[in-house]
């Protein structure tokens, strides 16, 4: 048995499915006039979220070099951490490729477009949380004395430094 052809009205006609795609509510209804690198940038730009200072992200070790560490941390946005902050003893970056981190945003965009992130601070932040937590909780803690000054120690707990008057 064969299938009767489609009608000259039938070809012509979207599909639901095809209407969407040219015409989105993300796109606009003017979405068939503009080109393909036109439309691409305009998603791109509704899909970029603008990073705070003090924000937490958490990424993946994309590049690790002598200057500095490339971290995806999604949103097609590649963050900066200087390697000095995280070397060894030796002076060799601590992190690899595929590594996943924690850190917080220092400054949002450099020159070069790139948020700048620190890993450190992350810790510290990440410490601060736990110890509220604690104290909320009435947990009792411990701390490592790193330091003295004549009115007392400064103790470090959770990687925050304290200080217990004496």
């Amino acid at each position: 048995m064969e299938e009767a052809a489609e009608s000259p009205e039938e070809q012509t006609r979207a599909t639901p499915r095809q209407q969407d795609v040219q015409s989105g509510p993300e796109f606009g209804s003017n979405a068939q006039d503009m080109g393909m690198g036109a439309l691409l940038e305009q998603y791109e730009e509704s899909q970029h979220t603008q990073l705070r200072r003090g924000e937490l992200v958490e990424g993946t070790v994309v590049l690790v070099d002598r200057d500095e560490i490339l971290v995806d941390i999604g949103g097609k946005m590649e963050a900066v951490i200087a390697t000095s902050e995280i070397q060894n003893d030796r002076g060799e970056p601590s992190l690899n490729r595929g590594d996943h981190v924690s850190a917080v945003v220092i400054v949002p965009e450099n020159a070069e477009g790139r948020p700048v992130i620190s890993i450190s601070r992350a810790r510290a932040e990440i410490g601060w949380r736990d110890l509220q937590t604690k104290k909320d909780n009435e947990e009792i803690v411990e701390g490592e004395v790193v330091d003295h000054n004549k009115g007392g120690l400064i103790v470090s707990v959770d990687g925050v430094r304290g200080f217990v008057p004496l």
